[in-house]
């Protein structure tokens, strides 16, 4: 590039009357075609030659220096004057430092290459450069194409500079009101097609629609459209249009922050990207089967801050067609509330008040109930009573036989309820597997007749049938409230219906367990089925030790009073204390000589390890404290031939649990041995045992058992643990095993 010599500074007493003329005509046009005719004609009427095309690249003031927009006869001619170009960094200097205009004869730059195609079949040989800038700073380039060579001289120069700073005005007016007329046009389109989407009843023909406004109306070759599956709390891909191959997952959850579009959705920003300015991110670049896309956007689809989704569209090549940020969100706000009113609208029209597979009412039906029945019930100060059932195992039904033969287990649960209710009590299908009985102006001790009314009515028809496949197994929870409490009612209810489910789980494993059926356990709970499979092949002597360390654990609960419910969790914390050996390598659980230091240390983990198999899993969490506790010593002790493991508790803050536990096994390991030692008896079981009270047991305990007799006698048997286990809870209060 050439720089032509600096023009002499003119006088500000010497105006020229051919500049004053010519800054008339810039500041008069009011479109872009009128300000490329009055700048040709002022490089025409300025340079005295035969001038018949200029161009004009405007800077934003908000883009770097080196970016701007292109206006010449082919964009203005298609109204596409928003193509970004990116300019050299020495160019990009010129426009803001250059004092003179300047020649260039390179068609290296993109930018002359596309001036140069818009003169065929007049093709330019240089291109005289003239800075656009002001007091305000830089505003772009004028480029006039010249023919022939051109002696330019000090006087041409200056006129050329100072139209050039009258043009910065002028251009950036221009671009703006052009802006406004565009983003106008963009917004009465927008309204005209989308409006009619608010009332729209297929969710089909409203996301079809919606890729069709975004391809045809903002010419983007590619569109698609995922929104949130709320049960899955992911994003899933509804429809796309313009891929041949679509490189997305299939799902995002919502839970990876760190993805863009998620981090998009959870800010609620429009985002423009164009590749001429270097802002399209990798993970967008990847997508499709042409990843150079010069335009992309991706817009959040939100409600009141609730993610609906978003649609991502892109143009393979740039159209030079604007795109207004603030154009896109205003469809976004239509999208997302044209698919927030169908799903309204889906919404209510699920909302009868009939269950169309049980024929029993349903929750919105509940609920209108309850909006007219709690002011009378706080009026007249009525008690409410509630049953929360739910079906056991439910799912695994549908997985095994099929959702047809889960939909007749609906309806016959749903029967056999109604058909033990009174006649005032409201049944409800609550949602899923579970079922609502609503009875007003009863009591607790009413409740629980109709409570057991109902799980006689199941056992009773467990009972006749013959394939235990065929059998319905229910859990309820049972609830009463007065006027004051009735808000925590519905939650109290769940609660007691969740534990109740929770036990009946444990109690089936416990039997399955103190039984040996593998089959059984599996049935029960397959993380135990697997473990209690991995661990008796590795130690096959451990299902015996495990009877035995359950029936000493539970002749201990009956001595010290413990209830049922607390009966149960101890029970099945003892048949799994060991749990945790199956870490432990075969060779060292099948050892039959005394344990080195090295291999001790590995054995000490096996508590921890246990605790840790059954972490997440509800019914079995109230176990875990008692396994991980259960070869802690009473006082505490870390060193020495049996140190306490693995946290050194001591005295009462070791659970209940873990104390009965860690002494029912220390005796059968006395009496019965280890793989790498014999037996010695009960008596010297009791020797031991009385020496270690207060040290490594509690004395409490101890003491009780050693003041029972014949602890061997039918250690073991599968019929007295469950005799134990079902022993009626003790008179008086019971005493808590944590």
């Amino acid at each position: 590039m050439t720089p032509l010599d600096p023009p002499a500074p003119a006088s500000p007493s010497d105006p020229n009357p051919l500049i004053e003329h010519l800054t008339g005509a810039l500041g008069r046009a009011e479109s872009p075609a009128d300000l490329l005719i009055a700048a040709t004609r002022c490089a025409a009427q300025v340079l005295g030659a035969a001038v018949h095309n200029s161009s004009l690249f405007f800077i934003d003031a908000k883009a770097p220096i080196t970016c701007g927009f292109l206006l010449n006869r082919h964009t203005v001619g298609a109204d596409r004057l928003y193509r970004p170009y990116r300019l050299e960094i020495e160019l990009g200097e010129r426009i803001k430092n250059a004092s003179s205009p300047f020649l260039s004869t390179s068609l290296a730059l993109p930018l002359l290459v596309d001036v140069q195609a818009s003169l065929e079949p007049d093709r330019a040989h240089n291109f005289l450069l003239v800075p656009v800038r002001d007091a305000k700073g830089p505003a772009g380039l004028w480029i006039i194409p010249l023919k022939t060579s051109l002696a330019i001289d000090q006087a041409a120069a200056a006129a050329l500079m100072k139209l050039g700073e009258e043009m910065a005005g002028a251009l950036r007016r221009v671009y703006r009101q052009t802006r406004d007329r565009h983003r106008m046009a963009q917004l009465e389109d927008l309204h005209e097609h989308l409006m009619p989407l608010m009332v729209a009843t297929d969710r089909g023909l409203l996301i079809n629609r919606l890729l069709q406004v975004l391809s045809r109306h903002f010419a983007f070759s590619r569109v698609f459209l995922s929104l949130v599956n709320q049960e899955s709390q992911s994003l899933r891909c509804e429809m796309h249009s313009g891929f041949e191959t679509l490189f997305i997952p299939a799902t995002i959850p919502l839970s990876q922050s760190e993805n863009l579009f998620v981090g998009l959705l959870n800010q609620g920003r429009v985002a423009l990207f164009e590749s001429e300015l270097g802002n399209v991110p990798p993970e967008l670049s990847a997508f499709g089967e042409d990843p150079d896309a010069e335009r992309i956007v991706v817009i959040p689809l939100r409600i009141d801050r609730k993610p609906l989704g978003f649609i991502y569209a892109d143009q393979r090549r740039h159209d030079g067609h604007p795109l207004f940020p603030s154009v896109i969100d205003v469809m976004a706000q239509l999208a997302s509330a044209a698919l927030e009113n169908l799903d309204l609208r889906r919404r209510a029209e699920e909302r009868a008040e009939t269950d169309p597979l049980t024929g029993l009412h349903n929750r919105y039906f509940m609920d209108k109930v309850l909006n007219l029945e709690i002011p009378r019930i706080r009026r007249y100060n009525h008690p409410l009573s509630v049953l929360m059932i739910d079906l056991l195992d439910f799912k695994r039904t549908n997985d095994t036989y099929g959702h047809q033969f889960g939909d007749y287990v609906l309806r016959e649960t749903a029967q056999l309820i109604q058909a033990n209710v009174r006649r005032p009590d409201i049944v409800i299908r609550y949602g899923g597997d579970e079922f609502v009985v609503l009875m007003v102006n009863t009591t607790y001790e009413q409740a629980t007749l109709v409570r057991r009314r109902i799980e006689e009515a199941f056992i009773e028809r467990n009972r006749l049938q013959s394939d235990e496949s065929r059998m319905i197994n229910i859990s309820i929870g049972l609830k009463s409230a007065d006027a004051d409490c009735v808000s925590q009612l519905f939650h109290q209810a769940d609660m007691a219906m969740y534990e109740e489910k929770a036990r009946q789980k444990r109690r089936k494993l416990i039997e399955a367990l103190v039984e040996g059926s593998l089959e059984r356990i599996e049935a029960a709970d397959r993380v135990v089925g697997s473990l209690w499979n991995m661990l008796q092949r590795k130690a096959p002597y451990y299902p015996d030790h495990a009877r035995r360390v359950t029936h000493l654990a539970l002749r201990i609960a009956r001595l010290i009073s413990l209830g049922a419910g607390e009966r149960e969790i101890l029970a099945l914390a003892a048949l799994l204390h060991d749990v945790g050996k199956v870490s432990i390598p075969t060779p060292i659980l099948q050892k039959d000589t005394p344990l080195t230091h090295g291999e001790r240390l590995a054995m000490r983990h096996h508590p921890q390890l246990g605790e840790e198999f059954f972490e997440g899993i509800e019914h079995l969490e109230p176990i875990r404290p008692l396994i991980r506790t259960h070869h802690e010593r009473y006082d505490g002790r870390l060193d020495g031939d049996y140190p306490a493991y693995p946290d050194g508790l001591v005295g009462q803050i070791i659970p209940l649990g873990g104390r009965i536990i860690r002494l029912a096994e220390s005796i059968d390991g006395i009496i019965f041995g280890r793989s790498y030692r014999a037996g010695l008896g009960e008596d010297r079981a009791r020797a031991i045992i009385e020496v270690e009270a207060g040290r490594s047991f509690d004395p409490d305990l101890a003491r009780s058992l050693l003041a029972q007799s014949n602890w061997t006698a039918g250690l073991g048997d599968p019929a007295a643990i469950l005799a134990l286990l079902n022993a009626p809870d003790p008179a008086g209060d019971c005493q808590p095993l944590a």
